[in-house]
């Protein structure tokens, strides 16, 4: 059922909105990195052109780390055409998007 709606008639919750969030890192055991399936891009000198080469896997160890905080920000909005869930409130006026189906 397709229903148009004026932008004051629905709430859209932050989660469904390009939004920034602080959040703490820290890693508590030794952290790992593993790369597969890579291509290494090496230069002989400054001057000379890239040269690239096959596919690598690697693993580098980092050790353990603390960070303080840093922000993260979710660019995954809701976009025209997503479907979505709603649910309806002030006797069918309002209504607020529940997520994406």
């Amino acid at each position: 059922m397709k229903i148009e709606l004026d932008g004051d008639d629905v709430i859209i919750p932050e989660h469904l909105r390009e939004h920034t969030r602080k959040v703490s890192v820290k890693a508590v055991e030794p952290t790992t990195l593993e790369l597969s399936r890579y291509t290494r891009v090496t230069k002989e000198t400054e001057s000379s052109a890239p040269v690239n080469s096959k596919a690598f896997s690697d693993v580098f160890n980092f050790g353990c780390f603390t960070s303080g905080e840093f922000e993260i920000t979710f660019h995954d909005t809701l976009k025209a055409g997503d479907r979505v869930a709603i649910a309806s409130f002030n006797e069918g006026q309002r209504y607020i998007v529940l997520g994406r189906i």
